[in-house]
């Protein structure tokens, strides 16, 4: 009980606080000073009293449950990256990839398939196939998730680890 009576005494200090009358002067270098303590040649400032609103009470149920949309459910039955494989070395000078998905049953209009490449989101479409252009060689991830029209995920591919393997441009050859 003794906690209680300092919890509501400090509650109710900035209530106190703003009560307090306020003046305001200036200072010997020019700057404004606002302070509660009345000094010599300060002004009296009028602080309005703070706007508070009162909110109307709750209505009393009457024991009617108001029913709730039911969540939507995943509509699909599998989804998976097809191409490339997961670890699968891919030789191509020019970098680009055709990353083909498989999603049974087919994807329904409402939704979107996004693809997530090395962690970022690269594109979103309805196609089932995505073309990717220049990447860098080296080691990537894949991902591609099911999103409703307000952009939750539905479901989702585990990710998949590729490589692409270009050929070294302007490298010394041996002997030089």
């Amino acid at each position: 009980m003794r906690n209680f009576k300092y919890i509501l005494i400090t509650l109710s200090l900035p209530c106190l606080i703003t009560a307090q009358t306020v003046y305001r002067s200036v200072d010997k270098d020019g700057n404004m000073v606002f302070t509660d303590t009345p000094v010599e040649g300060a002004e009296e400032i009028k602080i309005k009293e703070v706007q508070t609103i009162t909110l109307p009470a709750l209505p009393v149920s009457s024991g009617e449950v108001l029913s709730t949309p039911a969540p939507e459910e995943n509509p699909y039955t599998s989804l998976k990256i097809a191409s490339p494989g997961n670890d699968e070395a891919i030789r191509d000078n020019t970098g680009n990839l055709n990353v083909i998905i498989e999603i049974n049953p087919q994807l329904q209009s409402m939704h979107k398939l996004t693809l997530y490449l090395d962690g970022g989101e690269y594109a979103s479409s309805s196609s089932t196939t995505f073309n990717l252009m220049n990447l860098d060689r080296g080691t990537h991830q894949l991902r591609v998730v099911v999103q409703d029209p307000v952009g939750k995920i539905l479901t989702s591919t585990p990710s998949i680890t590729f490589h692409i393997l270009r050929a070294i441009v302007n490298q010394p050859g041996p002997g030089t």
